[in-house]
């Protein structure tokens, strides 16, 4: 998938600029494009957005321009860089409700989650044995 036929048209005339469709931000209208997809050639992963596209190739690429200013570390997208920041730092900003572990990221926090429905479903199919 690609632009609208618009685009297209204004992009073979060097006008992408000046798409009939422009949301405030400058980013045309997500109404106009709802339909819009952007597919990784490698992968077939899809995207919504090019520049979201843009940052998944680098990944495939392993390309990583952002670099830590702390250590030797370089990260394919920003987040990834902020995550990393936070573990120099000791930030873990993500708490476990059900113990007093907090984790760096979400992601973690998950995994902890997991494991500990794991454990408690092993536990429950194993009581009384």
């Amino acid at each position: 998938f690609g632009p609208c036929e618009r685009m297209k048209s204004l992009i073979m005339q060097g006008n992408a600029t000046q798409h009939p469709e422009k949301a405030g931000n400058g980013r045309t209208s997500n109404k106009q494009h709802k339909e819009e997809r952007f597919s990784c050639e490698t992968c077939g992963k899809e995207f919504q957005r090019s520049d979201l596209l843009t940052d998944h190739v680098k990944i495939h690429r392993r390309q990583k321009p952002y670099g830590c200013d702390q250590c030797e570390m370089k990260f394919a997208k920003p987040s990834y860089l902020k995550i990393h920041l936070r573990r120099h730092a000791g930030d873990r900003p993500f708490p476990c409700n059900q113990c007093e572990k907090r984790f760096f990221d979400i992601y973690d926090l998950r995994k902890h989650i997991l494991s500990m429905l794991k454990t408690i479903i092993f536990l429950v199919q194993h009581e009384g044995e």
